[in-house]
């Protein structure tokens, strides 16, 4: 997964890293979660809250590794759940709350 930055608009593009590599993650993710800290909805190329998606589909692997950032993202999804000022996507919603119960469960 690759994420280009023009301005405030974040790019997610396609790489050979998607294919069940997630290399460069804890470079990656540190980034996405600052712009998701400020807008949790941030629209890459595809809709609003595409970075969300992308990174609630980091493999649980790297959260275990990385409990700071996984701690860090749980805050932006309380926040964007209990705020709830914007339509969130179904596709997000659903990534989401499988987020919500695997972090219940650990």
């Amino acid at each position: 997964m690759r994420f280009g930055v023009s301005g405030r608009r974040v790019h997610r593009r396609r790489s050979a890293a998607d294919d069940g590599q997630q290399i460069g993650l804890r470079h990656l993710v540190p980034i996405a979660l600052q712009y998701l800290h400020d807008d949790p909805l941030a629209e890459g190329d595809y809709y609003p809250g595409d970075l969300l998606a992308t990174v609630l589909r980091v493999n649980s692997d790297f959260w275990q590794q990385r409990p700071d950032l996984n701690h860090e993202l749980g805050n932006i999804v309380d926040a964007l759940t209990h705020r709830r000022t914007a339509e969130i996507e179904p596709a997000v919603a659903e990534l989401i709350d499988q987020f919500t119960r695997r972090e219940h469960l650990a």
